[in-house]
């Protein structure tokens, strides 16, 4: 039986979004009455599942710290077979607060991203996110989605620890640890 910490949960909620309480707030429910959060709060549907026995999961408080980020425009979920025009629209969401849209995707001008796979697309994007301090991080799912958040990069340690402390799930830099150049990485965002 896996052990959690829910006031390292907490912490990361705070860390994540030090200026928005109410995600620490609906992430509390979540722990403290798991039955009353998962019937009275419905889950991004990619997020949703139940134990066999009908009875919400065990991870909810983790699911509502993701389902709280996804309502913020904090997390995106990516289906694996996305295209490149989902996957901007989904990062233009979360960079808003970053380079302006005209600059953001001329690095793309040169490479016909089309036959990329999602994957190698979100990582040369994580690459170039690199070039300006910010790192594009993944909440591993047991899916076939990608749920990725847009950090400083200064903070990604305590984040990763926090994560990683709460024994539900963890946060990570790169989706497949393989540092190799991608088309278009050398390219400024």
């Amino acid at each position: 039986m896996a052990t959690y910490d829910n006031d390292e949960l907490l912490a990361l909620c705070h860390a994540l979004l030090p200026d928005d309480r109410s995600l620490s707030e609906v992430v509390r429910l979540a722990v403290e009455q798991p039955a009353v959060y998962w019937a009275t709060v419905q889950p991004h549907q990619q997020l949703q599942h139940t134990e066999q026995d009908g009875d919400p999961p065990t991870d909810v408080p983790w699911l509502a710290l993701l389902n709280g980020l996804l309502e913020r425009d904090q997390l995106a979920l990516l289906d694996w077979r996305a295209r490149p025009d989902e996957v901007i629209e989904q990062m233009d969401r979360l960079l808003r607060d970053r380079p302006p849209e005209t600059e953001r995707w001329s690095w793309m001008d040169d490479v016909e991203w089309d036959q990329a796979s999602t994957e190698e697309f979100l990582e040369a994007i994580r690459r170039q996110l690199q070039k300006h301090h910010a790192l594009l991080v993944y909440f591993p799912l047991d899916s076939d989605m990608y749920a990725v958040a847009v950090i400083d990069e200064d903070r990604f340690p305590a984040l990763q620890q926090h994560a990683e402390l709460t024994g539900y799930g963890s946060l990570e830099r790169d989706l497949s640890g393989d540092e190799e150049t991608l088309p278009g990485s050398e390219d400024e965002l």
